[in-house]
């Protein structure tokens, strides 16, 4: 059935058309008369039509105001349906079915960790820096709508970590008073919150002191490594009792002098400290259970070298120590004579020493019979150690790594055949990790991971092998091997995790680039031909080994 619609009274449909509207042909008669000169026929009707023309005009005038008028209305009415649209959209969109919490926990995820981690890294830049303290992050979440602005500014775990360098404050284009205003209203939305403080203070220290110490109740996790110590020890003094909270601390000990007040803090486990330990600082030892110390020039020139191993005696829960310690230019006949027990489960020496006798007499040093993770590597940017077997060979066998030693990281100069001899003594090693070093001035020394030491590696089902609960090993290569030795190792760590479901087997392989210029083309050979072998044996059998 047909029908019809009268659009007669509809704007958007004029229902008059000009009788004086001309045809093509007429348009083109006129336009040929002008173009020749020539006068046309009858000119009283054109002089009749000429007249009547403009109230015609008139009239398109108006309707076309009318329409103009329309379409504004029309576009608004667009615009208004198109917004509502979006608006229901968004009503109905999953995020808002999220609990506040969920919500806050995601806005967690958006900080910038490097800002505001406790151990402070370098390169902040003043406009991070001011990022940093407003917490910038949250303040942009918060302008999306009413409610992420009441989850980001109502929320005080979000503003519980809070890392300040007023060293910066004096390039960030902003006044000290504005950027200490930050700081306070940061420590304000915090609340009652555990405070997560990192403070590198050279400038304005008394006004951040003051703001800081006023939560003391509060903190958790305190970085004091690089404050001014000139007003340190009286704001300190002022928190005895208010640290129950404590459980990490960052200091330099020469900083602290005879402050006491971190004896009573109950649930403090864990310290950074920095310079000399003659005499110890006041902690309460009997509860650290992790210790990093990183010893300073002062430390030679003050103490004997192995004077930072006696806090191991003050530590009877300690479970993990990292030593940072410069043992160059030690007396060459200079006898520590000191012997050391400890029942911790794993200790890290990060050092430097210009002689194996240093190293051996460090391992003379120590007995440590529940030890699990031993490592030695070397101080940033500074030579590796060499590794002083027979030394070594003697605290495992006093220490009995044999039956608990499952972790050892050796990054220290070692021949392959020195690294052997330490391994048949540690049948318990699930992880190991070793890199090639070899010295600048010894001309003569030699990678450590090569064919020998991988074909002593290779797993045997039918013999007896070295370290047969291998899980993880990771090797930092000049890549002096063959692919051949590398590849036969791989595959018969892997064939155990696949005989045997309840193992896994991960090995990582790194190495080094020159010091200049770019890996040569032999090398990229060799390493995209063993990856390429590597990835046609993996499609066979390898199913849990990742090989990077």
């Amino acid at each position: 059935m047909n029908s019809t619609v009268d659009c007669s009274g509809c704007p958007c449909h004029p229902h008059h058309t000009s009788s004086l509207l001309p045809t093509d042909a007429e348009i083109s008669r006129m336009k040929h008369f002008s173009r020749f000169g020539i006068l046309p026929p009858q000119p009283s009707v054109l002089k009749a039509k000429i007249s009547a023309i403009p109230p015609e005009l008139e009239r398109y005038d108006a309707t076309i105001q009318q329409l103009g008028t329309e379409m504004l209305r029309m576009a608004s009415e667009r615009r208004s349906l198109a917004s509502y649209a979006a608006s229901c959209r968004n009503a109905l969109a999953p995020i808002h079915r999220l609990p506040n919490e969920i919500l806050a926990n995601i806005f967690a995820s958006c900080m910038p960790h490097e800002l505001f981690d406790v151990v402070d890294p370098i390169g902040i830049t003043p406009e991070q820096e001011v990022d940093g303290i407003s917490h910038w992050h949250l303040l942009q979440l918060a302008k999306v709508c009413a409610r992420w602005h009441r989850v980001a500014m109502g929320t005080p775990q979000l503003w519980s970590s809070i890392a300040v360098r007023t060293d910066l404050w004096s390039e960030c284009g902003i006044s000290p008073e504005t950027l200490l205003a930050l700081v306070e209203a940061a420590l304000d939305r915090g609340q009652n919150c555990p405070l997560n403080l990192m403070i590198r203070a050279s400038e304005h220290v008394e006004s951040i002191l003051e703001l800081v110490t006023r939560h003391a109740h509060r903190w958790q996790a305190v970085n004091l490594l690089n404050v001014d110590h000139g007003d340190l020890v009286r704001h300190l003094s002022n928190l005895a009792g208010k640290l129950d909270r404590l459980t990490q601390l960052s200091f330099v000990v020469a900083d602290l002098g005879e402050v006491d007040v971190f004896l009573k803090a109950p649930r403090l486990t864990r310290i950074v400290f920095y310079g000399s330990v003659n005499p110890a600082p006041e902690m309460p030892w009997g509860q650290i259970q992790c210790c990093n110390y990183i010893g300073d020039k002062t430390t030679k020139t003050t103490n004997s070298p192995y004077y930072p191993l006696n806090l191991l005696l003050l530590t009877p829960k300690m479970e993990s120590f990292i030593f940072r310690l410069d043992l160059c230019e030690c007396p060459p006949d200079e006898h520590w004579n000191v012997d050391i027990s400890s029942d911790l489960r794993c200790i890290d020496f990060r050092i430097s020493a210009d002689t194996v006798d240093t190293i051996g007499q460090l391992f003379d040093s120590l007995t440590l019979p529940c030890l699990a993770t031993f490592a030695v590597t070397p101080l940033e940017e500074m030579e590796p150690p060499m590794w002083h077997t027979e030394r070594f060979l003697s605290l495992a066998d006093r220490s009995d790594f044999s039956h608990h030693l499952t972790s050892l990281a050796i990054h220290a100069i070692i021949t392959d055949a020195e690294l052997l001899r330490c391994l048949r003594v540690l049948p318990m090693l699930q992880t190991l990790s070793i890199s090639d070093f070899i010295s600048i001035g010894a001309n003569d020394s030699s990678p450590v991971i090569t064919d020998i030491l991988l074909q002593a590696l290779t797993y045997h089902t039918d013999a007896p092998s070295l370290i047969p609960h291998l899980e993880y090993v990771h090797l930092i290569s000049h890549l002096e091997f063959t692919d051949a030795a590398f590849i036969d190792f791989i595959k018969s760590r892997v064939k155990r995790v696949w005989e045997s479901k309840d193992v896994t087997f991960e090995p990582i392989l790194g190495w080094y680039w020159r010091p200049k210029g770019d890996m040569s083309g032999e090398i990229l050979d060799r390493l995209h031909n063993l990856q390429e072998t590597i990835a046609d044996w993996k499609g066979e059998i390898l199913g849990h080994t990742e090989i990077s």
